[in-house]
């Protein structure tokens, strides 16, 4: 089983096509069986309309939201924390 994480900002919820970039993003992750868990990390301000796109998604797995940091960098450790549950060497 694979997981997939996701880092995401404002430009997510920009529509392409007539539907959000990441509501075609988590079409395709969630047509791959192999993942079992998606985690989306973002800011606070992008919270709500991700959470609409993913209800919206109607996922048969865990999507789960990730709070990003401050920077780029301390979202990305924040996500890899989550995704292997013990915070990542150099974090």
């Amino acid at each position: 089983q694979a997981t997939w994480m996701l880092k995401f900002s404002c430009w997510a919820t920009a529509a392409t096509a007539g539907r959000p970039v990441l509501a075609w993003t988590l079409d395709a992750v969630l047509a791959c069986e192999a993942i079992s868990w998606i985690g989306i990390v973002g800011q606070p301000v992008d919270a709500e309309p991700i959470a609409a796109i993913v209800a919206a998604a109607h996922a048969d797995r865990p999507v789960q939201w990730i709070e990003g940091g401050g920077r780029r960098a301390r979202s990305r450790c924040d996500g890899v924390w989550r995704l292997c549950r013990r915070r990542p060497k150099g974090c």
